[in-house]
């Protein structure tokens, strides 16, 4: 809903958009009122390890939020949680 307001904002303010997000930037009182800010989720990783029977945190992704579709690639540093069968 919030990306939905926010692009109809932006349709509405027509050829003025960029004057307005202009003074938006650089007029801080400006700025403080309209734009609180911004919260990042923090999404912790986790990856099972199949030898000590446990989840072990990998990583933690910092994201800000859903207007964009965003791919994160974190590395595994336990990559060997799967054994079974490879004797």
């Amino acid at each position: 809903m919030t990306t939905y307001l926010f692009y109809s904002a932006m349709g509405y303010m027509g050829d003025n958009v960029s004057d307005v997000f202009s003074v938006l930037e650089t007029n801080e009182k400006m700025k403080n009122n309209l734009m609180p800010q911004q919260k990042h989720s923090r999404i912790e990783c986790f990856l099972w390890n199949e030898k000590s029977n446990n989840w072990e945190k990998q990583s933690t992704i910092n994201e800000t939020g859903p207007i964009a579709i965003n791919r994160q690639f974190i590395p595994f540093h336990n990559t060997n949680c799967n054994e079974r069968g490879q004797n």
